[in-house]
């Protein structure tokens, strides 16, 4: 039965009329309010982000109150000695100075009243001067900040360039931990913007070709933006309280303008399926917004609620990707309920120009079959044979893992940094140069209980000494430094990573000397502390996020094996991610194509970023198929049918989705700090093996195979009403889902209605 004067059938009329969520209501009421609001609230958190780049920190990598802090701690109190912060590698060019006359020089360079304020120099050869390579060209001169945290000291680092002038015919080059951090965080902001000026573009190029129409274009785009200028202002509040890491801002970036993306289409893409079906604008921002609008309500909630618990590790550098990602996702939402919904009343028609799914044959007076049908004709492929379907994605999911089985995990150092890096180069020519001078990698700080030169100090000593010489790891032990009773002793490390960190959890294991006690520090330590803190709390990560999905799920779609089947799918999507990573960045492969140098070995931090990240996405795409399942099955009952539906209604929004993130995610391969190159490639693999392997094939077979045990034990089949997350129809040019589909008629509003003239169909709606 169709509505009086429209062609719209009475139940879609009846819906339309239901009110949207107040926040959006209010906001299609009062557009020009709602814009202005957003315009201020941007204004002045842009303003408020202005500085942000200059509060950020390199690092947080390592895990507060860890035993290697507290060796280092322990170190600089009793032999006054601290690791250098900064490494100036002074290098003679043809004619200048060499052997005495260039450490002379240096000399009187680097204890200069103006540097002398700003840094220490550590005594490295018996009369304080600076350090000579074989051939008398290079001097080294390592160099402790005076600052008691990372942002102080970059702040003098620049200071100290600025100050040192190096001697006529001299080169220089800085290196060290904050030298590193300060190029690493650097690079990263420029990465950053170039991945921006390189992303934007082409989303706006799919956008146009998506919804061929400019207004539409530029809507999800306006929405990102204000949600990118949010979650910086978010992050240079926290840092009056916590470090924040500098790639905190790559991941509000990319998330910010990514999820907005998807979410924006989302609801125009159901707002444009009302609209031609017969319903006035405002009618049609009503259904998209209570449908779709809460489709985006809880994915975004699986994203926030992946995201939060990163803050439960240890490091200040998953801290600051809680707050930044739980900041930019609730902006993203925002943004999504008042703002999209406000700029839509204020553009009227212009955001229908291009639309309609079906085109209508003036000629004919039928309509042509849509590209949606190819979907149905591949969901009906896998229904033919499920079992098979759902084995052999299974295999080739696994087979993707695979690799993961041997990752190694190392810490960030010089080597994420290209070759070309000034601090990078500064580490290897160190490294091979002056490798007396090089940190001990290991290294335990031991206090005895008697002096060392007396007869009990000397049998405790050589008793522990012997228990690290039995260690089938450890090539050497011997004492450095002696002060009181307390002693240096450098352990041998490979500088391979897992070995190290073996190392160092067998030294740890060792009885102290008698009556005394001992600390474990130096990087391997640092590295092993950190792994260990992540390894600690990724079984209450894990467990927590999977709850709250299971919980999600479990609520909306009242079943009990829809969850487990998305937690097992997503699990393994993600783990064949870990293997991508593990393949391209440990074992070097598209190494040249992507251009960085293979470390063997993946940067302990980022996978539990992307495997956290990624989980959330793929439960998001999940909820695309699901909810359009579900809407069908309750209404025919038929299992197969309403899989079929599900993947012919949602193919092309899925894919159409993951094309736009992975422009976004894409154009982060492309910097130049592998750690953030590994997020990026992570990441972009991730999103095409579930938008495509997972979500085309694996779970739909999985869904066919399950039958009626997927909905158990939910409501009955054949149940009538509107649906909790349902976001696309069945589209009206199928006769077979609908029985409701009238030729265009006019709009009440005259706006954009199917037929008129000057209108074309957008590519993704077509293709529906």
């Amino acid at each position: 039965m169709t509505h009086q004067g429209t062609g719209v059938d009475r139940a879609t009329v009846d819906r339309a009329q239901a009110p949207p969520p107040r926040l959006s209501r209010s906001a299609q009421h009062r557009p020009w309010t709602t814009i202005l609001l957003w315009v201020l609230f941007c204004g002045l958190s842009g303003l408020l982000a202005a500085d942000v780049s200059d509060r950020l920190v390199g690092g947080g990598f390592t895990a507060s109150g860890a035993e290697s802090e507290l060796a280092q701690a322990r170190t600089q109190g009793r032999f006054g000695v601290a690791d250098p912060d900064v490494l100036l590698l002074f290098r003679a060019q043809a004619g200048g100075p060499t052997g005495p006359a260039l450490r002379q020089q240096v000399k009187s360079v680097v204890t200069a009243p103006a540097v002398a304020r700003l840094a220490e120099p550590l005594p490295t050869s018996p009369d304080g001067a600076p350090s000579l390579d074989a051939s008398a060209t290079t001097a080294l001169v390592p160099l402790v900040l005076d600052g008691d945290t990372e942002e102080a000291k970059r702040r003098i680092l620049e200071e100290l360039r600025s100050a040192v002038r190096p001697p006529s015919a001299v080169t220089l080059s800085y290196g060290g931990p904050i030298a590193f951090l300060d190029e690493a965080s650097s690079r990263s902001q420029a990465d950053l913007v170039r991945a921006e000026l390189l992303a934007a573009p082409l989303l706006f190029v799919l956008l146009l070709l998506i919804f061929r129409g400019l207004a539409a274009a530029l809507l999800p785009l306006l929405t990102g933006a204000a949600a990118v200028v949010i979650g910086m202002a978010v992050l240079r509040v926290a840092t009056e309280f916590t470090e924040v890491s500098a790639f905190a801002v790559n991941l509000v970036s990319m998330l910010g303008l990514g999820l907005a993306v998807d979410y924006a289409l989302l609801i125009l893409t159901r707002y444009r399926r009302e609209r031609r079906r017969g319903l006035t604008a405002e009618q049609a921002r009503a259904i998209s917004l209570r449908t779709a609008g809460r489709t985006v309500l809880v994915t975004s909630a699986v994203v926030t609620a992946a995201l939060a618990v990163l803050a439960l590790f240890p490091l200040a550098f998953m801290r600051s990707l809680a707050i930044g990602g739980c900041a930019v996702v609730v902006a993203d939402v925002a943004a999504a309920a008042t703002l999209l919904p406000a700029l839509m009343a204020v553009l009227g028609p212009r955001v229908d120009a291009g639309h309609g799914a079906v085109r209508w044959s003036r000629r004919s007076g039928r309509t042509k079959r849509p590209v949606g049908e190819r979907w149905r004709t591949l969901a009906a492929l896998v229904a033919r044979r499920p079992a098979l379907w759902l084995i052999a994605c299974t295999v080739v999911l696994l087979a993707m893992a695979a690799p993961a089985l041997r990752t190694t995990y190392g810490g960030i150092g010089e080597g994420t940094l290209p070759s070309s890096s000034a601090s990078r180069r500064v580490a290897e020519e160190v490294r091979e140069t002056f490798p007396a001078l090089q940190p001990a990698r290991i290294q335990a700080v031991v206090d005895l209980a008697a002096p060392p030169d007396s007869t009990a100090g000397k049998e405790a000593l050589r008793t522990w000494l012997g228990r690290v010489a039995a260690l089938p790891s450890t090539p050497r032990a011997e004492v450095t430094a002696v002060r009181g009773n307390a002693l240096l002793v450098s352990v041998g490390a490979t500088g391979e990573p897992d070995a190290d960190r073996r190392t160092v959890r067998a030294l740890r294991a060792l009885a102290p000397p008698q009556g005394g006690s001992f600390l474990v520090g130096g990087s391997a330590a640092t590295d092993t502390d950190m792994t260990d803190a992540l390894s600690a709390r990724l079984p209450l990560v894990v467990g927590l996020v999977m709850a709250v999905t299971s919980l999600l799920l479990l609520l909306v779609f009242r079943s009990v094996l829809v969850p487990v089947k998305a937690i097992v799918t997503s699990a393994l999507s993600t783990f064949a991610c870990l293997g991508v990573m593990t393949w391209v960045f440990q074992d070097g492969h598209l190494a040249s194509l992507l251009g960085f140098s293979a470390l063997g070995y993946v940067e302990t931090t980022q996978p539990v970023v992307v495997l956290v990240v990624l989980y959330a996405l793929s439960v998001d795409y999940e909820l695309f198929l699901l909810a359009r399942v579900r809407e069908e099955y309750r209404s025919t009952g038929d299992n197969r049918h309403a899989v079929i539906a599900g993947l012919r209604d949602t193919g092309t929004v899925i894919t159409g989705a993951a094309a736009l993130l992975l422009v976004v995610i894409g154009a982060l391969t492309t910097s130049s700090v592998i750690a953030i190159k590994e997020v990026g490639v992570g990441l972009f693999a991730g999103v095409l093996i579930d938008a495509t392997l997972v979500r085309l094939f694996l779970v739909p077979a999985a869904l066919l195979v399950a039958g009626r045990a997927n909905w158990w034990p939910g409501r009955s089949p054949c149940v009538t009403g509107p649906s909790g997350i349902a976001k696309l129809p069945a589209p009206a040019a199928d006769p077979r889902m609908t029985t409701d589909v009238q030729p265009p008629q006019p709009v009440p509003d005259g706006a954009g209605t199917p037929g008129s003239p000057g209108t074309r169909p957008s590519r993704l709606e077509e293709k529906r």
